[in-house]
């Protein structure tokens, strides 16, 4: 999850701030005093205080004038003493879902040596049963020495009784052990499914364990029951919000396609970040009745729960070389990277909206 570190007001709202005062004034439920707060006006103006009713600002303004809304018994205040505060941040682009499951496993980010990558992954091992799944994300080659891809052997060192998935920091390709490659039935006998590229020892022809784009798809995960999956999004997300709010984040548009997970949240009164709930371009009928079953139901609903986008790729990401250039990459002379959907299946999908 790509988050901004600042001090920030969690009252869900983005950017210009309206001030609505009402005549006669109305108690607030939060006033902010004292502070250097950034209103995001036409002007960049600032102001010392402000007035929240419900989830709504209702005021901003001197600390005089905010102080006709405080009433001893109903407001609650907060003293900023002169700090800064912002506006709640929003992420455009975000896999707040799986971002959720990511803080659950073992966090690659920024990791520049393979025998970090290593050490954690050791350590995760110990914490579990044999045979249990184990998770991670984050690692680049770019900053790891030589700029050298990752393999699994740096994994079956330390993890030869578990299977282990590490997702790279685009989340465009994965590396997996030996483990996985065999419950998975990936040989050097596999061939590239439809795009996605099974990465092969251009010596032994055995696969490295690198996995790109609908490679990734063969992997034989743990079948867990729809229930399972469920409550584990679920708890993913209650993560996902607490770190949110750690960094200043009140709204995102999220595009794991998981719209019952928010609104799940949203009717038990926990969905305290805003989400705009994005899904992926398919072309199952069914998908597209659900989607548009979706949007009516939100359409009036709780402001903190909408449809959002709709996203579709048609290639992968420059970090793994996935992304289609129009000349093979610098760094790798033997890919101009891969067509993950021709413009003639893009039409058709499209079609269907």
């Amino acid at each position: 999850m790509k988050l901004i570190k600042f001090v920030f007001i969690g009252v869900f709202v983005l950017g210009v701030i309206h001030c609505r005062v009402e005549s006669p004034v109305k108690a607030a439920d939060l006033v902010l005093i004292n502070g250097n707060i950034v209103t995001m006006d036409k002007n960049n103006s600032r102001a010392e205080a402000l007035a929240v009713k419900g989830d709504t600002i209702v005021a901003v303004g001197s600390n005089e004038k905010i102080g006709t809304y405080i009433d001893k018994n109903e407001t609650e205040i907060i003293d900023l003493q002169g700090k800064l505060a912002l506006p709640g941040f929003n992420d455009s682009h975000v896999h707040f879902v799986y971002g959720g499951h990511a803080l659950m496993s073992i966090s690659l980010d920024r990791v520049t040596s393979s025998d970090e990558i290593q050490k954690r992954v050791k350590e995760k091992v110990e914490e579990v049963k044999e045979g249990e799944w184990i998770e991670g994300r984050g690692w680049d080659q770019e900053i790891l020495p030589g700029k050298k891809w990752p393999t699994k052997e740096l994994i079956d060192e330390v993890a030869p009784n578990n299977p282990v998935t590490l997702s790279r920091i685009c989340g465009h390709c994965t590396l997996v052990n030996s483990y996985v490659l065999r419950i998975s039935g990936i040989t050097k006998d596999t061939p590239n499914p439809p795009g996605g590229i099974i990465v092969k020892d251009p010596g032994t022809g055995e696969p490295t364990g690198i996995l790109h784009e609908k490679a990734t798809r063969l992997i034989k995960w743990p079948q867990l029951s729809e229930r399972e999956s469920h409550e584990m999004d679920i708890r993913a997300v209650k993560l996902a919000i607490k770190e949110a709010a750690r960094f200043g984040v009140t709204s995102v548009h999220d595009l794991d396609g998981k719209i019952g997970v928010f609104k799940e949240l949203l009717d038990e009164d926990e969905l305290t970040v805003r989400v705009y709930a994005g899904v992926p371009l398919i072309s199952s009928p069914e998908k597209l009745q659900e989607y548009k079953a979706w949007k009516q139901m939100l359409v009036d609903n709780n402001s903190m729960l909408k449809f959002g986008v709709i996203k579709g790729l048609i290639d992968g990401s420059l970090g793994s070389s996935t992304a289609l250039l129009a000349e093979p990459y610098k760094n790798n002379p033997s890919t101009s990277g891969l067509l993950l959907m021709t413009q003639e299946e893009l039409n058709e999908i499209i079609s269907l909206y």
